[in-house]
């Protein structure tokens, strides 16, 4: 899966996710950024990347078992008694997209996110590589979400998430929105395992331990079930003005992003340190692609309650 953009309009850079082949004659291109991949292509510019994924072949059933309590009951309350509606839209059209891009840009720019493209988002969607799904209630969004599908992985990965809760301070609503959030959740993998996807991903785990938001975040994508695994990201520029761009990223979140630079030299450290967890002989996804004992961890590999993470292939 190959995808292009501009960043800051200048550097062209080429997108790589997961196992893809990697073609470097690519005309004009500044960087090439893989993600996810089972080794790095650059074994001198790569991090580790977290998720957690978890096995669609099972039924529904299974899948619910395998979440915590809480999350079942607000899942079944959002359904019985809220009168949530989940839409998933396979197909999404540019109108879809707009309004997913103005939901979610509303939503980063309150919390201080990066705000997402309608060009992005459609480049996906023009290789069909893009779903997006909503929750509404009396006809008003709560919550949207974006994935990326790659239906030769078969694997849906979750790219963006917004809800609708700064609107409005009310503890009611909010709880409204957090439940139609995990229901959306649930009907998102419903939906995808009915389309043939093998692997919900829920594009990302933070492997620190000081950011509380993210251990939040955590958290609640654990309550869900499945394991956490890590792959590889790389980056490798193709000329002077790639090479030139990345060492001036760090410089850029120096004084505008401290926050990022942070992140970024933890998972340098992380990357530097002894493997240890390379240790297990299993890997989630050829264990799933056999049945996986129903979506149950196979030995040695603990669920992502356990936060211990395997290697993802």
């Amino acid at each position: 899966m190959l995808n292009t953009y501009y960043c800051n309009g200048i550097i062209k850079v080429i997108e790589i996710w997961f196992d893809d082949d990697i073609n470097f004659d690519i005309p004009n291109a500044d960087i090439i950024v893989s993600y996810s991949r089972s080794r790095p292509f650059n074994p001198k510019r790569w991090l580790y990347s977290y998720t957690i994924l978890i096995n669609l072949a099972i039924s529904s059933k299974i899948l619910l078992e395998n979440m915590d309590t809480m999350t079942v009951r607000q899942i079944r309350r959002a359904e019985t008694n809220d009168g949530t509606e989940c839409v998933y839209y396979r197909n999404p059209t540019p109108q879809n997209i707009k309004e997913f891009v103005t939901f979610y840009n509303d939503f980063a720019t309150a919390f201080g996110l990066s705000t997402a493209t309608f060009q992005r988002l459609a480049l996906f969607d023009r290789y069909g590589l893009l779903g997006l799904s909503e929750a509404k209630s009396k006809g008003k969004s709560l919550v949207w979400h974006a994935y990326l599908t790659h239906r030769q992985h078969g694997r849906a990965m979750a790219l963006l998430s917004a809800s609708g809760r700064r609107w409005n301070q009310n503890k009611t609503t909010c709880n409204l929105i957090s439940r139609a959030n995990r229901l959306l959740h649930f009907q998102d993998m419903v939906s995808l395992k009915e389309q043939g996807y093998r692997f919900y991903d829920f594009g990302g785990w933070y492997s620190g331990t000081e950011d509380r938001k993210l251990l939040q975040i955590n958290s609640f994508k654990e309550r869900f079930g499945g394991s956490i695994v890590y792959g590889y990201d790389s980056e490798e520029p193709l000329n002077l003005r790639g090479r030139l761009y990345l060492a001036y990223c760090p410089l850029r979140w120096r004084f505008c992003n401290p926050q990022t630079l942070k992140e970024f030299r933890r998972r340098r450290r992380e990357a530097a340190a002894p493997a240890t967890h390379h240790q297990s002989a299993w890997s989630f996804l050829n264990m799933a692609g056999d049945g996986g004992g129903m979506g149950k961890s196979p030995p040695g590999i603990s669920s992502a309650r356990g936060k211990r993470a395997i290697l993802l292939t």
